[in-house]
């Protein structure tokens, strides 16, 4: 509808969140926040030269898989 403004978002993944960070803050990026850990990922924000916020993140590396030891064998 008219009465709702037009809303997009905006994710750039990256492999290193903290290099990521220290190189475009040299660079003159306006970050919004550091790095922040969000549970599965590494979140920070920054506002691009026209004012949008755009999220860049990290995903973390998904823990290992373990199997239960109370298995006795017997079904």
């Amino acid at each position: 509808p008219a009465s709702r403004p037009v809303q997009s978002f905006l994710n750039i993944r990256v492999a290193d969140i903290q290099q990521c960070y220290a190189d475009w803050q040299a660079r003159g990026a306006e970050f919004l926040t550091p790095p922040q850990d969000m549970g599965a990922e590494w979140r920070a924000y920054i506002k691009d030269p026209d004012g949008y916020i755009i999220e860049v993140g990290q995903m973390k590396p998904n823990p290992p898989a373990t199997l239960s030891n109370t298995w006795d064998g017997k079904e």
